[in-house]
């Protein structure tokens, strides 16, 4: 995940990338975010952005840190959660063909590195083709941006 300080006019995104950035501007308080899940929000939302991590102890006894590359969403006018599986659940690999419900709750582990709120000024969601799979993508543009770190 980066933090790139830069003008909103600026769409150098990587959009077919698997490091999804987080563009903030001080200047006219927007926030642009790719993420590679689908999460079709409404313009005019309130929407909270979550950045959440876990901590493991190492073998020698070391504490490390491992940032979920995705963001978790809530809108805060539905009350709707986005996410990927890692924000519900440990397990790594999902099979839908053996019935597998993830929790409702964002995992209890997980610790909260920055909360970010703002209203949804622009939104795309679209399907990326690589290869014989695809992807999909969402793009929000948020607008008067509050974070708490």
């Amino acid at each position: 995940m980066e933090l790139i300080l830069q003008t909103i006019n600026d769409f150098n995104i990587f959009a077919y990338s698997f490091r999804m950035p987080i563009k903030f501007n001080n200047m006219e308080s927007t926030l642009d975010i790719t993420l590679d899940y689908a999460a079709p929000i409404s313009i005019g939302h309130r929407l909270e952005v979550n950045k959440f991590a876990f901590f493991e102890i190492d073998r020698k006894g070391r504490e490390t840190i491992t940032e979920i590359e995705n963001f978790h969403l809530k809108d805060l006018n539905t009350g709707i959660e986005y996410g990927m599986n890692k924000h519900f659940d440990k397990i790594k690999l999902i099979s839908f063909y053996n019935e597998t419900v993830l929790p409702l709750d964002v995992r209890k582990d997980l610790r909260l590195l920055t909360k970010t709120t703002g209203t949804v000024a622009r939104c795309r969601v679209l399907s990326v083709r690589n290869g014989d799979n695809w992807q999909m993508q969402t793009r929000l543009i948020l607008e008067n941006i509050e974070t708490e770190i």
